[in-house]
């Protein structure tokens, strides 16, 4: 179990039995932030397969607990989506915040059932975000 220390740059966690203390950055970039919730992703789905409750529950807080995009790059998404799509894509970012959170708890609590059907709705609004706005956002130059 860790501790979490607030501190106003970075979100510091001491590990009690070693006491090690990482850094969780407050802020990525959006490209960086996806490949992070790819792997994340992928840890759920392997933790499905192997009836591993640990590794959903981990990949679940990660998700849900990921890193925020910088305000500088809020900023150009806006000016690169429509109104409507934007706030697309804050609902659908909200939805599967919300859909990783429950993943933990039915992890928590040895739910196959209600774990896998929620892995599965979170999945959903990752693949309708990426259907809907990852060409407008990719092709726009922000990755550059």
């Amino acid at each position: 179990r860790t501790k979490k220390i607030n501190h106003p740059v970075k979100q510091l966690r001491t590990h009690p039995s070693s006491g090690i203390t990482s850094q969780k950055p407050d802020t990525l970039p959006l490209l960086s932030i996806m490949a992070q919730l790819e792997s994340d992703v992928n840890m759920i789905s392997r933790g499905i397969w192997r009836h591993n409750f640990q590794m959903i529950k981990k990949g679940a807080n990660n998700i849900a607990h990921h890193p925020k995009i910088p305000k500088r790059q809020v900023k150009r998404i806006k000016e690169i989506l429509s109104p409507e799509q934007f706030q697309n894509f804050k609902k659908t970012d909200q939805q599967v915040h919300q859909s990783a959170i429950k993943i933990a708890e039915f992890a928590t609590s040895k739910n196959f059932q209600k774990t896998t059907d929620q892995f599965l709705k979170m999945e959903r609004g990752c693949i309708s975000c990426h259907v809907d706005l990852r060409n407008d956002i990719r092709s726009s130059g922000l990755w550059r």
